[in-house]
């Protein structure tokens, strides 16, 4: 990984880091063009809008009930995230062409995974995070 892709990981890991995470709940789940939003109930009443960037696929498997999450973290490396490249590779080629998504086009991506209290993943492959605030309703 070169300083470029080190600075933009640690940039996501920072934003990541402004989330209280213990105790926090998962509240939704929206997919746009550009970005997974995945917002967040902090223990405290906070609430949390995570936007991961430039995604190239998601996992949620085996969900059943339980909305608290035990912790989040990034991986630089995921078995998911090398299916969604793969997947990529077999059906726009190995060099395939830009998208609309200056995100996206870094081709820098890394894990995002939230573990909820049953086990459960969800996992979203993307390339950059912000975290924005909201205020409670």
């Amino acid at each position: 990984m070169g300083n470029d892709d080190r600075s933009a990981h640690d940039s996501s890991a920072a934003e990541l880091g402004k989330i209280r995470w213990p105790d926090a709940e998962l509240e939704n789940i929206a997919i746009d063009y550009e970005s997974v939003s995945i917002t967040v109930l902090e223990s405290d009443g906070g609430i949390k809008v995570l936007r991961a960037d430039g995604y190239v696929g998601c996992n949620l498997v085996g969900f059943w009930d339980e909305v608290v999450i035990e912790c989040a973290e990034l991986r630089e490396s995921h078995p998911g995230l090398d299916a969604c490249v793969e997947s990529m590779q077999r059906r726009l080629g190995a060099a395939w062409t830009g998208s609309g998504s200056p995100a996206r086009n870094t081709r820098n991506w890394f894990a995002l995974v939230i573990l909820l209290s049953d086990g459960c993943e969800l996992v979203v492959f993307a390339a950059a995070l912000r975290v924005e605030t909201r205020p409670p309703t």
